[in-house]
């Protein structure tokens, strides 16, 4: 959220003629990146995790881009562009190691309903399993 609140901080100083222009595209990947981790998350199967932290760097990507492109238009001072640089290239670490340890089967925990402390107890079914299967025989009186 960081880099977010960074980067809202960075284009409030873009000239007004920016507002639909590059400040709206700079905000839009910027929430698209914790939007699509967080989306990620709550997903129940790594692999969709993985697919929206993709997502997520190919926005930050996109950030990045959007930041040498603000250096080189002069919407800012070069030096104003610094901190929301490092704090993209940090997130970027973070989110390659993230993707690595899903890759290499280092578990995330885990917030799917089979696993919250929350989550009802399956209910036993008073049928067998296998309709086809051997009922035992009930025992004789005593």
């Amino acid at each position: 959220m960081a880099l977010l609140t960074e980067t809202y901080l960075l284009t409030d100083g873009f000239p007004k003629r920016e507002m639909y222009g590059l400040t709206s595209q700079m905000r839009g990947a910027a929430v698209s990146i914790p939007a699509n981790i967080a989306e990620g998350h709550a997903r129940h199967s790594t692999g969709d995790y993985l697919r929206f932290l993709a997502i997520a760097n190919g926005s930050l990507r996109e950030l990045e881009t959007y930041i040498e492109l603000g250096i080189v238009l002069r919407q800012r001072e070069e030096g104003a562009f610094q901190k929301t640089r490092s704090l993209a290239e940090e997130t970027g670490r973070l989110l390659m190691g993230l993707r690595r340890a899903l890759r290499s089967g280092i578990q995330a925990p885990s917030l799917t309903p089979q696993s919250s402390p929350l989550a009802p107890s399956p209910i036993p079914s008073p049928l067998p399993s296998d309709p086809r299967s051997p009922r035992p025989s009930p025992a004789a009186p005593p």
